[in-house]
């Protein structure tokens, strides 16, 4: 049994008003990143948000808006930048980039990086070709880097508006996930705490390529029984496979898994969710892709987690299936034929 940790006492905004708890440095300002940067500011941290486009910088400075979050406005004391070094006076540095840049953009910040600064990862996905977690990418960037994970069902417009909603705040470091807490818990945000950063990670990656096949599901019209199976048997292959790599078995029954995966193969605005409903309804994926501007990290998971599947020796077949749909032209009839059309075996298998 793993030893509990005593609870960290996270003080509420309204104890902290005029002093502020931790400079926060938001890597990204896409609606995930933006937020975190309303989460952070309301826990009582001095928050900047690193973005590329001096567009978003502006309008985040001067109108408190981002475009990615129509209807919000932010805080006045959110301040915007381009200028990548301002990293340097900033402790917890939240990384809401997609998954697969996440290695281009930690060796652009690498220079102005410090040792006592904490990364804290907001993107979920495993690196392509060399099957890395995120922590992984970070560690090989910036060796001995404290890192967190936050993961958990979280769709960043009901965050921004500051509707009530949980997460796993994953760490291996007691300092470090104490120092996160109180920089990003708020009263509408609510922290729980786990140390099995691999078992999060895996969970919030995997659970994108679960979204997708749910998507096709209902846009195919298959019904609620086969989404229901899809998302049963598809938790089971997740679980496999992070146990193999190292997680524990009830993570994935927690936020980080169950939780992300009901929210995200159910929730329709989940970007997974809806390129799967499209390639149901018949649309291309490449025409899908082509046509959107926004990360659909499940589609490049697929392809990783099947390779670190091949490594760990893991049977997926949900998600093979969900990979051969995206990469290899399979069509939705002869997905249900390869799903459904194997020798029985046993549910739980002892």
């Amino acid at each position: 049994m793993v030893a509990r940790s005593k609870p960290i006492v996270v003080q509420k905004i309204i104890e902290n008003e005029g002093t502020i708890v931790s400079k926060v440095f938001i890597v990204g300002a896409g609606a995930w990143g933006t937020a975190l940067g309303v989460v952070a500011q309301q826990a009582g941290s001095d928050v900047t948000i690193w973005a590329r486009s001096l567009e978003n910088v502006d309008a985040i400075n001067t109108e408190h808006q981002i475009k990615y979050l129509p209807g919000i406005t932010l805080s006045s004391s959110i301040a915007a930048t381009s200028d990548i070094t301002q990293i340097k006076n900033h402790q917890i540095i939240v990384l809401a980039v997609p998954s697969q840049s996440l290695r281009a953009v930690m060796e652009q910040i690498k220079p102005y990086t410090t040792k006592d600064m904490i990364f804290v990862i907001a993107c979920k996905g495993i690196e392509k070709k060399t099957t890395l977690l995120m922590t992984e990418v970070i560690q090989a960037v910036i060796p001995g880097a404290s890192v967190g994970v936050i993961s958990g069902p979280n769709f960043a417009p009901e965050i921004a508006k500051t509707l009530p909603t949980a997460t796993t705040l994953a760490c291996a470091d007691p300092k470090s996930r104490e120092a996160i807490a109180k920089a990003l818990n708020y009263m509408n945000f609510r922290l729980y705490l786990n140390d099995d950063v691999i078992g999060v990670q895996i969970g919030g990656a995997l659970k994108n390529v679960l979204a997708i096949g749910c998507g096709i599901t209902y846009g195919y019209g298959l019904g609620e029984n086969a989404v229901a199976s899809l998302i049963t048997r598809g938790l089971v292959e997740i679980s496999e496979l992070g146990v193999k790599a190292g997680g524990r078995l009830e993570t994935f029954y927690g936020l980080s898994g169950l939780g992300d995966i009901i929210l995200t193969c159910m929730g329709s605005q989940s970007r997974n969710y809806k390129l799967g409903r499209s390639i149901g309804r018949g649309a291309k994926v490449s025409d899908i892709l082509d046509s959107t501007k926004e990360t659909v990290e499940g589609f490049h998971t697929a392809a990783s987690a099947m390779e670190l599947a091949k490594k760990l020796d893991v049977f997926m077949p949900v998600c093979e299936t969900i990979y051969k749909v995206l990469y290899e032209d399979m069509s939705v009839l002869e997905s249900i034929s390869f799903l459904l059309d194997r020798p029985l075996r046993e549910e739980v298998e002892l």
